[in-house]
């Protein structure tokens, strides 16, 4: 019999975000490699993933125990910082009768959930390993829209779970090289395995047929990591013949989060808006999505250059090669070592508009058979 893995995930599974699909695409990579693997996570156990035969809910392979909580919500977030250990503990122990036997890969950045878990590895002599995708720093954790609770103690509860608890473990997975070797130097065994591109799913790309327009789409949450502030000061150092060229889809996010994170420009980003130069859509069913990435030439992901940015890599990276949809991005974090400048990707050094401008130039410039033959690239690099 195979050995089992235990992902230890305090998020929903099998269907949520960016996050998730890493836990999925970890879980089947394993599998591949012989492991037996159990996701315990949160979220609805759905019926239609019931294997009447296992008695177990299985989604792609992969078999999986959520953990549930109660509809009220002060009880949901009691239980979620102070008992979710203890249930976690409990599923291994009593639903699946874990032992020193097996090993637990441990998700999450929740301090009391994580110290439940290590503790319980430890003492029951059960290999355990920490994935770590991301580096946060204080300024994530303030604003205006942060209660202060919260901005008082989640950073110091977060900075003990980076510091003293993922260390603990001795064994790290790390998203980027700028994390494994922070992690390297609190003495862990530490491997970097990046962010994962399902080439099972990806999708045939379009080419373009107008040489004189480009389509451009921002698919994230401007109120994250990237630098949409820095998307909108590009447009603004365009002439006005270039900028009639392009169409700047955004999606993904309400109008006004995007208008927020225009910054001073946004003024500028309404008057875009009105001439048809930025094209803002509101929720999409998915079949609409696809459509709308059907028309798109590429993707512009600009980043700031710091600790977090560079610790991170970004998820909408490979979610737009699969569709098909070449990036144009700084170099920032480890995204230069897996895409080359020019044959599947425009990367650009720097940050800030005045780069970012230069880059969209560059792609303004480019022939139909230009931009094909990026498209063409990226296609066979992800073969």
């Amino acid at each position: 019999m195979n050995k089992r893995l235990f992902i230890c995930a305090d998020r929903n599974f099998p269907r949520g975000d960016a996050g998730t699909n890493r836990i999925l695409f970890m879980a089947k990579a394993l599998q591949e490699k012989g492991w037996n693997v159990i996701v315990i996570s949160t979220g609805k156990r759905n019926k239609q993933d019931y294997n009447r035969e296992k008695k177990e809910y299985v989604y792609e392979g992969i078999t999986y125990h959520n953990i549930t909580f109660p509809a009220n919500k002060l009880k949901r977030v009691f239980e979620h910082y102070f008992l979710l250990g203890n249930m976690f503990i409990s599923a291994m122990k009593d639903i699946f009768h874990c032992s020193s036997e097996d090993r637990i890969l441990l998700y999450t950045s929740n301090l009391n959930f994580s110290k439940k878990i290590v503790k319980y590895a430890i003492k029951e002599k059960i290999g355990i390993a920490c994935d770590i995708v991301e580096w946060h720093q204080p300024f994530q954790f303030e604003g205006a829209d942060k209660s202060w609770l919260y901005r008082k103690t989640m950073y110091p509860m977060y900075h003990k779970f980076f510091y003293k608890v993922a260390p603990s473990t001795k064994n790290i997975i790390a998203i980027s090289n700028c994390l494994r070797e922070h992690f390297v130097e609190e003495g862990c065994n530490t491997i970097v395995v990046p962010i994962y591109v399902d080439i099972d799913k990806r999708q045939p790309c379009s080419f373009s047929t107008d040489e004189k327009s480009l389509s451009l789409i921002y698919p994230g949450n401007p109120y994250k990591k990237d630098d949409f502030e820095s998307m909108i000061g590009a447009l603004t150092l365009l002439s006005e013949n270039e900028r009639k060229r392009i169409r700047f889809h955004l999606t993904g996010a309400p109008l006004n989060a995007y208008k927020a994170s225009a910054s001073n420009k946004e003024k500028e980003m309404e008057e875009y808006i009105k001439q048809g130069v930025i094209v803002y859509h509101s929720w999409l069913e998915y079949s609409e999505l696809m459509k709308l990435y059907e028309g798109v030439d590429f993707a512009l992901l600009p980043r700031p250059i710091n600790i977090t940015t560079q610790a991170n890599f970004p998820s909408k990276v490979p979610e737009m090669m699969n569709k098909g949809i070449p990036i144009i991005m700084n170099r920032v974090g480890d995204i230069a070592d897996y895409l080359t400048d020019n044959v599947d990707s425009i990367l650009y050094d720097g940050e800030g508009a005045e780069n970012c401008v230069i880059a969209i130039r560059r792609v303004l410039a480019l022939s139909l058979e230009e931009r094909t033959k990026i498209k063409k690239g990226l296609m066979k690099m992800l073969q």
